[in-house]
């Protein structure tokens, strides 16, 4: 599938996507695509807002207290920009 996309500059761009799985819509693969920017954007959030790089605990009450927090508070934070209808930054 090719896609061109149009910046606000005016310039544009073309890029294919090119997969193996018959699809009856091809636009179907381009939504999925656009998932993986989303999944990369959390998963970098969460390694590096939130000192999942840093955390250096051996016991293992430690690591589940760590991990049960930084779950909390990722849901929290996700919690409050869906409220301010700030789904960009979700």
């Amino acid at each position: 599938m090719a896609t061109r996309e149009t910046y606000a500059d005016g310039h544009q761009k073309t890029w294919l996507l090119i997969d193996t799985k018959a699809l009856e819509d091809p636009t179907e693969a381009f939504k999925e695509y656009h998932l993986r920017t989303t999944i990369e954007e959390r998963y970098r959030q969460l390694k590096c807002f939130i000192d999942l790089s840093k955390f250096t605990a051996r016991a293992f009450s430690m690591v589940i207290n760590q991990v049960v927090f930084i779950m909390l508070s990722y849901n929290l934070l996700q919690l409050h920009l869906l409220r301010q209808k700030r789904k960009e930054l979700k």
